[in-house]
């Protein structure tokens, strides 16, 4: 059965609940005021605890960096937000490249106490802490801004990311400072739409 419902501002698009204790945090979109934030409840009542407006819509969620207890958020425009999970208050505030030509999305990618966010022309490896910029890529061959999704995962010492819907679509980067150690090309209907995982046989 239901235990509880609420209204939220917006829609949820990409972005999938998260979890954060007792809490869990769900971002919208309201396309027609292009507007969009995030929204705490209690995992229990279902009652609004916080909320956030960012910049413009969210199309994915959060993520939660529980080393450095922050959340951090990014807008379709590049706008990546690093928040207290518990509040809601906003610590630091990061404009990932010119937000007219920014299509921001998917989730940040976490890297240790950092995160991965971006697309295929403007990626960039943003600390958990302070907001700082550690690593920014915007210099792929043959990338292009492009409204499609990211997905990224960190696993054996590598960053694997991948890219929907473009003739570069897999990348392994150095998390430490963003080489490209491979990458993967070929027909862009064939690049990865679904999520990129770790594979459970290998230790991390």
């Amino acid at each position: 059965s239901i235990r509880w419902s609420t209204h939220l501002p917006g829609a949820v698009h990409l972005a999938r609940p998260l979890l954060a204790d007792d809490a869990v945090v769900v971002a919208w979109s309201d396309e027609d005021a292009g507007a969009g934030g995030l929204s705490c409840h209690d995992l229990a009542t279902g009652d609004e605890r916080w909320r956030r407006d960012l910049d413009a819509p969210v199309r994915a969620g959060a993520t939660l960096l529980a080393d450095v207890d922050t959340l951090v958020a990014v807008s379709i425009a590049g706008g990546v937000v690093g928040l207290d999970p518990s509040t809601g208050e906003q610590r630091w505030h990061r404009q990932l490249g010119d937000r007219l030509r920014t299509w921001a999305m998917s989730a940040p990618v976490p890297v240790g106490d950092a995160v991965v966010v971006g697309h295929i022309a403007d990626l960039a490896l943003i600390d958990g802490v302070d907001g700082s910029i550690r690593w920014h890529r915007h210099d792929l061959e043959g990338s292009a801004p492009m409204a499609t999704p990211m997905q990224g995962v960190l696993h054996d010492g590598m960053l694997v990311v991948a890219f929907s819907f473009n003739e570069l679509h897999t990348v392994g980067f150095d998390p430490a400072d963003g080489r490209v150690r491979w990458s993967g090309d070929g027909n862009r209907l064939n690049a990865p739409t679904s999520d990129v995982v770790a594979d459970p046989e290998v230790e991390a």
